[in-house]
């Protein structure tokens, strides 16, 4: 039976190898995270900015934007990350608050608001930003609506049919 969730996290030293081989041999892209949410890591952003400047083209990532502050927001703009996908898997209160046991509705959706207006302020094009719906028996009544609230605001729109972990 293997380990798949650990708080172990990988060192400066160790990442920093496995970039400089990955640009070695051309690696084009990179996902910086592992099964926690990664704006956790208060370094994440110069991790992201090392593989930036060293030839990779698409770093992407996702997160539950709750503590995605609006100075977090200004340096992962600088950082490099090209692809930036937000896991809401709601449309409204309710249901969000029930599928993401412990998220705050409001702050979650004023953090990628505001994270949105700064990358215009900025006249950023890069990350693009996305919404993530895995649909669950939870929220499947909410899809359309989802897709209604963000068809304008962002540039894609994922919906997942869940897959239950092994």
């Amino acid at each position: 039976h293997t380990k798949y969730i650990t708080t172990d996290k990988m060192s400066w030293d160790l990442y920093e190898k496995i970039i400089l081989e990955g640009e070695k041999y051309g690696c084009p892209s990179l996902e910086p995270q592992g099964t926690n949410e990664p704006l956790l890591d208060p370094d994440l952003e110069r991790y992201i900015k090392f593989a930036s400047d060293h030839g990779f083209i698409d770093i992407m990532m996702n997160s539950n934007a709750t503590v995605l502050s609006e100075s977090r927001s200004r340096s992962m703009l600088k950082s490099g990350i090209t692809r930036l996908r937000f896991s809401l898997d709601a449309a409204t209160k309710g249901t969000f608050e029930k599928v993401r046991v412990g998220g705050k509705f409001e702050t979650t959706i004023k953090n990628i608001e505001n994270f949105l207006r700064i990358r215009k302020e900025e006249n950023a094009n890069l990350p693009v930003v996305g919404v993530n719906f895995c649909k669950t028996s939870f929220n499947e009544h909410e899809e359309e609506k989802f897709i209604e609230t963000w068809i304008d605001k962002v540039d894609f729109i994922v919906i997942q049919e869940f897959q239950p972990p092994e």
